[in-house]
């Protein structure tokens, strides 16, 4: 029970946080790139600290330092959600390459 009660806590919070969060950044389309970068940023850690607090799910990162300096392709499996906002606080800033075809839809 008290497991379905924290998860119930953790996406209520996650949905509002991103409503807020995606709120601000369409209100702010028109600033710099970097300012949208660290909304962006800040919120991916947020999302960090609320499975963190509320579920309990701590993710410790291994080998940052073989992170090489220069520009480089990072592979990223997507096997969870974590992927999706997981890497942001933990790797440099990133560019992504996406298959043409998703921007045919309408979502993206």
């Amino acid at each position: 029970m008290i497991l379905w009660l924290r998860s119930l806590a953790f996406l209520t919070f996650a949905f509002t946080s991103i409503l807020v969060f995606a709120t601000f950044a369409l209100l702010v389309f028109w600033a710099p790139r970097s300012f949208l970068w660290k909304i962006a940023l800040n919120y991916c850690r947020l999302a960090l600290w609320a499975g963190d607090f509320f579920c309990g799910m701590k993710v410790i990162v291994e080998g940052e330092e073989n992170l090489p300096d220069e520009p480089s392709v990072i592979m990223i499996k997507h096997t969870t959600t974590l992927e999706t906002y997981g890497h942001l606080p933990f790797f440099p800033r990133t560019a992504w390459v996406i298959k043409r075809e998703i921007i045919w839809m309408p979502v993206f």
